[in-house]
Formats: C-alpha cells, sequence, structure tokens
C-alpha cells in the first residue's frame, strides 16, 4: 500500500529523479517501486534484517547516462555516478535565414540581383563544376547582395525617419504659430510618409511574428511553455541512440548523430541492376503498353515551359528547400534563373550525385533512435518530383486511373 501511494506521488510530481529513504527492504527483496515513467532503480538494502534502506529512482524522460553505483549492506547509503543532462539546453539555438521578401519591392535590388545572376552564371558555366554545384553555390552569392542591401536599406530608414521626426516636429510648431492650409498639408505629407515607412517595418515584424508562430506553434519552447507544458516532454528530443548503440543527451551529440546517419543514408552505391534485367522484368508483369511513338518522348529533358509552369504553382510565402530562398524569388528572376536550373535539372540524368543541400531535411516526431526517423523525399529540389510526374502525366494518362496508388492529379502533387 505505501509503495503504491508512493508511486502515485511521484507519478503526480512528475519527477525525473527521486531519492527514497528509509524503504525497509531486505537484500533478497525482489519488489520495486514501479510507477508510470519508471526506467532505472538503485536500492541499497539491509541484509540482515528489515530495517533502514535507500534508494534512487530515475524517470525514462531524464537524460542519465550510468557511471558508477556504490552501495552499503546496511543499507545505509546509495551512491550513483553518472551524467544528467535533463531538459536544461544552455547552447544557442541555430537559425536559418530567410529571404526578407520586402527587397524585391525595391526596383534597385531587382537591377542588381539580375546583374549578379547574369555575371555569376557567366562566369561559372561551361567550367570543370558540375551544374548542381554551380546552382546550388549561386545561393551563396545572392544571400551576400541579399544582405548588403537589407544593411544599406536598414540604415536609410533609419536616416529618414530620423529626420522625419525633426521635421514633422518642425511643421507641428510652425502650424501652431501659423494655422494655415499650406502648413497643416505640409504637416499632413510628412506623417503620411512617415507612417508608410512604419507600416513597411510593422508588415516586416507581422510576417516574422507569423513565422515564429508557425514555426514554434506545435512545438515545446518559450512561445508556449505554459499552454504546453504537459506535452513537452513528447516533443523534446533529449536523448538519441546512435548506430553505435550509444545514448546521446547533449544537443551537440544528438546533432551530429543525426548528421552521421543521413550521411551513411545518403552515401548511395552505383546501381548494380543491369539494364536488360530490368528491361525483362518489366516486359513480364506491366500488361499495359505505352505507344511506340510516346516512349522516346518520355527520355526527352525537361522544357523551359515545363519548368515556368511549375515555378507558377509554388505556394506563396513557402521556401523550396534549406537555403531560406521563397517562391517569391524565383517567380520574380524566373527569365534569368529558369536556362541555369533547366540545365541543371537535365544535368543530373548524366551525374546522379545531388549535392548534401538538396537532401537536407529535418528530422520530425521523437523517437529514441536515429532510425527511426524517415527521411523526406528529395522534392525540395524545386518540385523536381512535380515536374516529372506532370511530365508523365501529360504524355501517357492511358496506363493510370485516377485512383492508382502512387499517382494523382491533386493541386498538391509534390509537396513535401
Amino acid at each position: 500500500m505505501k509503495r503504491t501511494m508512493l508511486a502515485q506521488e511521484i507519478d503526480r510530481r512528475g519527477a525525473e529523479i527521486i531519492f527514497v529513504q528509509e524503504t525497509h527492504f531486505r537484500g533478497e527483496f525482489k519488489t520495486r517501486i514501479h510507477y508510470k515513467r519508471s526506467n532505472l532503480a538503485y536500492y541499497s538494502n539491509n541484509t540482515q534484517k528489515k530495517s533502514r534502506g535507500a534508494a534512487i529512482l530515475i524517470a525514462s524522460t531524464a537524460a542519465f547516462t550510468e557511471m558508477g553505483v556504490r552501495t552499503d549492506p546496511r543499507g545505509r547509503f546509495v551512491f550513483v555516478k553518472g551524467m544528467y543532462n535533463g531538459t536544461l539546453d544552455r547552447s544557442r539555438p541555430t537559425t536559418q535565414g530567410r529571404l526578407n521578401e520586402t527587397l524585391l519591392d525595391d526596383h534597385r535590388v531587382l537591377e542588381d540581383l539580375r546583374q549578379t545572376v547574369a555575371t555569376y552564371f557567366k562566369e561559372n558555366s561551361g567550367t570543370e563544376v558540375s551544374d548542381p554545384w554551380v546552382w546550388e553555390a549561386h545561393k551563396g552569392v545572392i544571400r551576400g547582395i541579399l544582405i548588403k542591401w537589407g544593411a544599406r536599406l536598414k540604415k536609410e530608414r533609419s536616416h529618414k525617419l530620423e529626420a522625419l521626426t525633426a521635421d514633422i516636429t518642425t511643421a507641428e510648431t510652425r502650424h501652431k504659430q501659423d494655422p494655415t492650409n499650406d502648413n497643416l498639408q505640409k504637416l499632413t505629407a510628412l506623417r503620411l510618409e512617415f507612417r508608410t515607412l512604419l507600416t513597411t517595418r510593422a508588415y516586416r515584424s507581422i510576417q516574422l511574428t507569423r513565422g515564429t508562430f508557425y514555426a514554434q506553434g506545435n512545438r515545446s519552447g518559450k512561445l508556449l511553455a505554459r499552454a504546453l507544458k504537459a506535452k513537452q516532454q513528447k516533443s523534446f528530443i533529449n536523448k538519441i541512440v546512435g548506430d553505435s548503440g550509444r545514448q546521446h543527451n547533449t544537443t551537440e551529440d544528438i546533432a551530429k548523430a543525426f548528421t552521421t546517419f543521413y550521411a551513411d543514408l545518403y552515401n548511395l552505391t552505383p546501381p548494380t541492376t543491369q539494364p536488360h534485367t530490368l528491361w525483362n522484368y518489366i516486359s513480364d508483369n506491366i500488361s499495359c503498353r505505352i505507344p511506340v511513338d510516346q516512349i522516346h518522348t518520355l527520355d526527352e529533358p525537361f522544357t523551359h515551359a515545363e519548368l515556368l509552369s511549375t515555378i507558377k504553382t509554388l505556394p506563396n510565402g513557402k521556401s523550396p528547400g534549406p537555403d531560406g530562398l521563397t517562391a517569391r524569388y524565383y517567380r520574380t528572376l524566373k527569365q534569368e534563373l529558369a536556362p541555369h536550373f533547366l540545365r541543371t535539372l537535365n544535368g543530373l540524368a548524366l551525374d546522379s550525385t545531388l549535392p548534401p543541400p538538396m537532401l537536407r531535411t529535418p528530422p520530425s516526431h521523437y523517437h529514441e533512435s536515429t532510425q527511426r526517423y524517415k527521411p523526406l523525399a528529395p522534392s525540395r529540389i524545386l518540385r523536381l518530383t512535380q515536374i516529372s510526374v506532370r511530365f508523365w502525366g501529360s504524355q501517357s494518362p492511358q496506363p493510370y486511373k485516377h485512383d492508382s496508388k502512387g499517382y494523382t492529379h491533386s493541386p498538391g502533387l509534390g509537396q513535401d
């Protein structure tokens, strides 16, 4: 009865490490204190009689690694040595850069971006570097241009706000001394310009706030710590077991475990299947036949029109990849980027090695092992899968029904 009441009290308080005195267990006593999140338990019992006794209980939610245990045969003490991390993570979180779409509203920024894209691909295309790597490297160049213009425009807005504040103060004083229509119109114009600048800043703040709520709305953190305190342990990864079987508790070790797992997962070996073997299997198991005049059409590279059509269908505010460049960037500079990106996509048929940023996907859902985190399909390559299936559906829709598994005509096709 006492053990049951103690277990209920532990569950009610949600404790991770529990110290118990006077357990009064014998040395050969096998019964233990069980509660919902019980994981590790260390007991020190009196081997001679039912007296004294101490215990240390550690919950399954605690990131604890045992390093040594010492007990007393008389049940007076129990010492446990180990590394405990808990849920206190003092490392600074890493942030991901994202395009400030308001920069694309400035004609100076657009002109600089177009010139930079043209110069970059002119100097780097046709070299010994493969097209996918040239395409990925251009994002770093574009990011530098955007950072430059972001800092420059921020300084311009700050100076302009200071100047407008001084002008408004002077205009208000002049209007109080001489309340004419001309002075009122000048004051109204200055206030309107000042309000426009503040509206631009507020719009950017609203975008960042919406992004924060979207990214952190279903996670445990400062934003929803009180509302989702009961669900914090379900979404927070406090420990992970790597491929070697070792348990990792710190944020740095967990990140390295995922890096090692995905690096080994995507280290693909060359295919060993012979072409004639695959062709014989297809001939024996597929009853539907594609017309001969369409077989060669399927092997043709993607066209400029297909790529532009896919760019138009990208959802607003979304970033197709982990680089932070949103769909608006690709739509705004589609005429400059389409030829080079089209050559990159068609070049994948010759070189199947993809740059790591194209395969980078964040994990979801908490598991104890890295192998339980299922990788997403690499459809972040600006909807390469979407282009392929659209092309297939336009060329040979006959062998497939609309409800066939793995093939759909829904508008959300190819979205991750």
